[in-house]
């Protein structure tokens, strides 16, 4: 059972949990009213209600600053973490931007444009850096330990890796199978439906890279020296967003159409657990073929662990609340299926 169950907003559609180094508070972005929520770190109470851009999802933080992508406005909101405030918002001339990372050294921020391309900007100065080309770029994450980052190319199917002082992809692994023919996924005359990498975790300690496939329902472990995979998980369709507990050597992974979240050993990448978090689609399994769906489900959504406190935050992107785990000895027998 969780710890506690955050209620927010009727109609916010939490999809987005970032939590902020600096606080320790859980940010989470409501997909459908425009707004970051942010929670109390000792008490997941909600503290403020801040205005975003159309659309906010992913939140990276930097030098007490939080950029928020505005997945449907083509902005990054960028958001004071101190006195929650609007500061300013970036334009990035392009219309889907759903993930953001950021590399500290380099003082680079990247965004990634849905169809498009990843775009850096420069943290200090606010100007655009770089365009990096891409037509199905999905979402970002950062190895601060090798000043890597990766991307997720939904239709190819493709985990590419980019190094952030050169801003060139130094390295691009197969993590599953890519839409045939190339692209058919937007234009529905796909033979094949892409594999459809999502959400990436790194642990920096262990050097693994997690890639959920959310159309094939696998969860991909990458050793991130050599690019190699080490294990392929088959859950079911729906996988959709990892998240790493370091000093456990653990990793979680949602399950948007199931309602779970998977429970992973982060060295091997073998199945610990499965826990039920919300409400499946109905009926279960229909997420690849939605025109079968009766009823839809939770949205287990983009989950955080917080190595603070021991939290792991799961939204739910149609019940409008978050769950709140705490992962104390003996937690993985909550809520078991």
């Amino acid at each position: 059972m969780p710890l506690r169950t955050v209620a927010l907003p009727a109609g916010a559609g939490p999809n987005t949990v970032n939590i902020e180094p600096y606080t320790g508070r859980a940010w989470v972005s409501n997909l459908f009213n425009n707004t970051v929520t942010v929670l109390d770190s000792r008490t997941d109470a909600p503290i403020a209600t801040v205005p975003a851009g159309e659309g906010p999802a992913e939140v990276a933080f930097d030098g007490g600053m939080a950029y928020v992508a505005d997945s449907f406005g083509g902005t990054v909101t960028v958001i004071d973490a101190r006195s929650l405030k609007v500061v300013r918002t970036i334009y990035t001339g392009h219309t889907y931007t759903q993930s953001v990372a950021i590399d500290h050294l380099a003082q680079k921020l990247y965004v990634a444009s849905y169809q498009s391309a990843v775009l850096v900007y420069s943290l200090r100065t606010g100007a655009l850096l770089n365009t990096l080309p891409g037509d199905d770029v999905n979402f970002l994450a950062v190895n601060q330990r090798t000043h890597s980052v990766y991307v997720s190319n939904y239709n190819d199917a493709l985990l590419q890796v980019i190094d952030t002082a050169t801003d060139t992809v130094v390295q691009t692994i197969a993590v599953g199978h890519p839409a045939e023919p190339d692209d058919c996924y937007e234009t529905n005359t796909c033979i094949v439906n892409p594999s459809g990498p999502d959400g990436i975790g790194v642990n920096e300690r262990l050097n693994r890279i997690y890639v959920d496939n959310v159309v094939d329902g696998t969860t991909v472990v990458l050793d991130a020296r050599t690019g190699s995979i080490v294990r392929t998980i088959l859950a079911k369709p729906g996988e959709f967003w990892p998240a790493v507990d370091e000093p456990a050597d653990v990793a979680y992974s949602s399950n948007y159409a199931e309602g779970t979240v998977t429970v992973l050993d982060g060295w091997t990448g073998s199945v610990e657990k499965v826990l039920s978090v919300g409400e499946p689609f109905v009926p279960i399994g229909c997420f690849s073929e939605q025109q079968s769906c009766t009823g839809f489900g939770s949205g287990v959504s983009a989950l955080a662990f917080d190595p603070a406190n021991g939290r792991l935050y799961v939204p739910e992107l149609a019940t409008d609340q978050v769950q709140v785990f705490s992962t104390g000895p003996g937690w993985r027998n909550w809520g078991a299926r």
